[in-house]
């Protein structure tokens, strides 16, 4: 994802961004993304572009954190 203009703000550029601290509501409740998951955000508005795998891996991870 090199230089990929974010779509909602049509300013920022989307980086890959992997961290701990995150979280995001799946459709179980809001729950805390691994750090090792990268996610493409936006660098000025902070959107974040899900594609259909990245959705997969989330829904994963989703499931990991609620049956902890």
């Amino acid at each position: 994802m090199a230089d990929t203009v974010c779509e909602q703000c049509n300013v920022g550029i989307m980086r890959s961004v992997a961290k701990p601290g995150r979280t995001m509501r799946g459709g179980r409740g809001r729950f805390v993304i691994p750090a090792n998951i990268a996610i493409p955000t936006c660098d000025q508005c902070g959107a974040r572009h899900l594609d259909a795998d990245l959705l997969e891996v989330l829904a994963v991870a989703e499931e990991k954190y609620l049956t902890k």
